[in-house]
């Protein structure tokens, strides 16, 4: 009863307060890859996926719920040591969506630094505010 209590109040919540499907619904942590990431295109399935993963999983675990952006998925990896970000690779992922929703992941490509130096660029100076807001160092990083 309280999870259909929930995700009827979760469904008034998204009506109003963000954007209509399609979304992307994913793990807030996740140790890489697509695991646990789908694409949804009505609230009927959004709530689907919601009481099935509140259902049956066996851990606390927030989600997170984005708008659905068509395009490629770039992302840098790199390491931060003594607080100073070293950008190591440039990666775009291309995704296939699966029947059900399910995003998985089809190739992954990394480019060339020099021939895009712009995305590089806007990719570095984002994980840099994303760096000294979180206060991370001696890690490795993936931001996408």
């Amino acid at each position: 009863m309280t999870v259909f209590f929930f995700l009827c109040v979760f469904k008034h919540i998204l009506e109003y307060a963000w954007p209509v499907p399609p979304v992307v619904v994913k793990p807030s942590y996740s140790q890489g890859g697509k695991s646990g990431v789908f694409l949804i295109h009505t609230f009927t399935k959004l709530n689907s996926y919601l009481n099935e993963y509140f259902l049956k999983s066996t851990k606390t675990q927030s989600i997170l719920l984005q708008s659905f952006v068509p395009g490629n998925d770039y992302g840098i990896l790199g390491i931060i040591k003594s607080q100073k970000i070293y950008p190591l690779f440039l990666i775009q992922e291309n995704h296939k969506v699966l029947q059900n929703g399910k995003v998985v992941v089809e190739s992954s490509d990394a480019l060339d630094q020099n021939s895009n130096l712009s995305l590089w660029n806007t990719l570095c100076q984002s994980f840099n505010q994303i760096q000294a807001c979180l206060g991370l160092d001696n890690t490795f990083y993936s931001a996408s």
